[in-house]
């Protein structure tokens, strides 16, 4: 019904309109983008998932994808440019999470987007020379040592002289500040504590994924998504492989699909284990701090009895997983489920009741449920404003459809709201675990698959949900062992595309609160 409402709407507009699953494919030219894009908000695609391209020699392809959680459906836009010079109209009007996307693009491909508040570099130095993800750009290794020296350094204003009352102070936070969570720079624009401004800064830790994919072979590029969201490499695993393995059609069985869900829930409950922990010590709750990381040394400890490895376990690959559970495993993971449930009644004692906690939380870093849609902000974090979406319900995957578990939401939208969505996401982990561990069924735990993969030619897109929200995977193969284009969607990028509304007029010492209540890990965010 969509789709023909578009057709009736643009008619010869629309170069090319097609359903492939949940999505809706059209092809436009540049002058119909945003009346388009607009038609589609209008639709109730209001979530703006992703913007990127694909350089296939002949053309730049830009791809919009747009989500609408009442239909569950996806609306990919396709609009070709040229691969020099090519110029867009922005969709920053319409979508404040396009704003860094279109940066992304601008930065790594060149395409320019008229109209724009604040098109500039964003991963790469403003002294960077190209644009890396072009085809023409030669792939890192040739890079190596052909970087230009940087700038010299601007020097450091004086802060001892006299301020007047309102004269506002520029500071920086990071990006070796411990509360940053990794190399995260935030440019705080200060009234007196009072925060008016700031500008996140990332890139630090850009090391080119997304190229390197392009000179890997399908199977060689897997260990590289470990290390996006290191804190929840299987995620990160999962929604690469799902794309690879919806180009090659092929079926998983079913004990695989389980054992995935297994490993996928103890990476969630180990992330969120360390998220209460720092989040708590960033609080100055060091009691909690503790006690979580002991929880959280049970989760490493299955991990490195299953794959032998504690953080970045690489053990799911296309078509199921290498090897079965080792003995022991479903013992040991029963008995951890048996013990979490009083660790956190006991944080919730030390924690969720603290005075000192839930003055420094309860009505910091409101961000309202639209805005959370608009900058395409997802799990815990959209969660925590009260919008009911996960990926594992809106489109399930793996075992999902056959287990029972709510979605947890809060209505406060703001920092209490996001630790709370968490903690009641870690119970729910648990109940997730033990339906798992008691309908494993029989059977193999790997499809029959070509030792050298070489997918049919055309695209597909892999999504999960991370322990942070939507982390998607695009991936585009010509039929070779190597892929044209992978592209991660990360949901921490957006989330601190939002982290400057959720911190415009609180003081100083929320920031640290407020970014730690979105739990950002920089390995994605800057890939």
């Amino acid at each position: 019904m969509i789709l023909q409402v578009l057709k009736t709407q643009f008619g010869g507009a629309l170069e090319s309109a097609q359903k492939v699953g949940r999505e809706l494919r059209l092809r436009v030219g540049p002058q119909t983008l945003v009346s388009l894009a607009r038609a589609c908000k209008q639709l109730g695609f209001t979530y703006p998932a992703d913007i990127t391209a694909v350089d296939t020699g002949a053309e730049l392809r830009l791809v919009y994808r747009l989500v609408s959680f009442a239909a569950g459906q996806q609306i990919v836009i396709t609009v070709g440019a040229p691969r020099s010079g090519a110029r867009l109209p922005t969709l920053a009007d319409l979508y404040h999470g396009a704003e860094w996307t279109e940066r992304e693009v601008y930065d790594l491909f060149g395409v320019t987007f008229d109209g724009h508040p604040d098109l500039r570099r964003i991963l790469l130095t403003d002294d960077w020379e190209g644009h890396p993800l072009l085809k023409s750009s030669p792939p890192p290794a040739a890079r190596a040592g052909a970087r230009p020296a940087p700038p010299p350094v601007a020097p450091v204003r004086d802060l001892t002289q006299t301020l007047t009352p309102t004269e506002r102070v520029v500071l920086n936070m990071g990006p070796q500040h411990p509360s940053t969570h990794g190399v995260l720079r935030l440019e705080l624009t200060l009234e007196g504590e009072v925060v008016v401004g700031c500008r996140p800064i990332i890139g630090y830790l850009h090391r080119g994924v997304e190229k390197i994919g392009e000179a890997r072979t399908y199977p060689q590029l897997l260990p590289y998504t470990d290390r996006l969201d290191y804190l929840s490499s299987a995620s990160n695993n999962l929604a690469y492989v799902q794309a690879v393995e919806k180009l090659m059609g092929l079926e998983v069985p079913e004990r695989a699909q389980y054992l995935r869900v297994i490993l996928l829930e103890l990476n969630r409950i180990a992330s969120h284990l360390l998220f209460v922990s720092t989040f708590a010590n960033d609080l100055a709750a060091t009691t909690v701090f503790l006690y979580g990381l002991r929880e959280r040394e049970y989760v490493m400890d299955l991990f490195e009895l299953w794959a032998g490895a504690r953080l970045t376990q690489s053990w799911i690959r296309v078509g199921g997983v290498p090897a079965d559970l080792p003995d022991g495993f479903l013992e040991k993971a029963r008995q951890f489920c048996h013990l979490l449930p009083g660790r956190l009644d006991e944080y919730d004692r030390l924690l969720t009741g603290n005075r000192i906690f839930r003055v420094r939380t309860e009505g910091i870093g409101i961000l309202p449920p639209e805005e959370a849609v608009d900058y395409a902000c997802s799990g815990p974090t959209l969660r925590g404003s009260g919008v009911r979406y996960d990926v594992r319900r809106a489109e399930p995957y793996e075992a999902y459809p056959r287990l029972d578990f709510e979605v947890v939401t809060a209505p406060t939208c703001d920092c209490m709201g996001r630790y709370l969505v968490r903690m009641g996401e870690l119970r729910q982990s648990l109940r997730i675990l033990r339906q798992c561990l008691d309908q494993l069924p029989a059977g193999e735990v790997m499809a029959k698959v070509p030792r050298l993969l070489r997918p049919p030619a055309g695209e597909a897109y892999g999504r999960v949900e991370s322990p942070r929200g939507d982390f998607g995977c695009f991936v585009v193969s010509d039929g070779g062992p190597q892929p044209v284009r992978v592209r991660f969607r990360a949901p921490s990028f957006f989330h601190l595309a939002a982290l400057p509304r959720m911190l415009l007029g609180w003081k100083i010492g929320d920031v640290v609160a407020i970014l730690g209540s979105i739990d950002v890990v920089l390995g994605e965010v800057d890939r």
